[in-house]
């Protein structure tokens, strides 16, 4: 656990999870890429159960929350630098959800404001995503298969996820 670890070190955990008002009138993107779709969606709206931090993360009474994310960075609008400042900070470990939005906007304002920026790879998916997407696609260009070119990587990759989710689903219910 990355927040355990951070804690028994002296380090300071913060959260910074995102909602909106339910008529979205806070959502400064609604009608742009992924804001639009959780505008959309009716996603994070306030006192709801996708606006709070999931039961999986681990949460302690010395963790500081963030208030006032409406956006994919966590410094506008919000009191996540005056928190940093507050608390003696000057390296922040990044990590979560949506890396290559949240996380690395998060990041970008992070350095631009003077401090010290580490993003954990370990929840950086896309980046093994920016590796493997031009190969594969790559691979599936030149494929000349009788049933169409992507129908091979559809069902060699379809089959281990699927098998893959289904194991994971099963584990989730013993370790319940």
């Amino acid at each position: 656990d990355v927040a355990a670890a951070v804690r028994a070190a002296g380090g300071k955990v913060l959260h910074c999870p995102i909602s909106f008002a339910a008529d979205m009138s806070d959502n400064p993107n609604k009608n742009l890429g992924i804001l639009k779709g959780c505008a959309e969606g009716g996603l994070f709206v306030e006192g709801t159960w996708n606006s709070e931090i999931c039961a999986e993360i681990t949460q302690d009474e010395s963790d500081l929350k963030v208030t006032g994310k409406k956006g994919l960075d966590a410094f506008p609008g919000t009191d996540l630098e005056q928190q940093l400042l507050a608390n003696g900070v000057e390296t922040v470990v990044l990590g979560g959800f949506l890396t290559n939005c949240c996380v690395e906007s998060t990041m970008r304002t992070a350095y631009e404001k003077g401090f010290n920026v580490i993003t954990l790879i370990a929840s950086a998916g896309r980046l093994w995503d920016a590796v493997t997407d031009p190969i594969i696609a790559s691979w599936s260009d030149r494929c000349r298969h009788r049933r169409g070119r992507r129908i091979p990587f559809l069902f060699f990759g379809g089959l281990p996820a699927c098998v893959q989710r289904s194991r994971k689903g099963a584990r989730k219910q013993v370790v319940n």
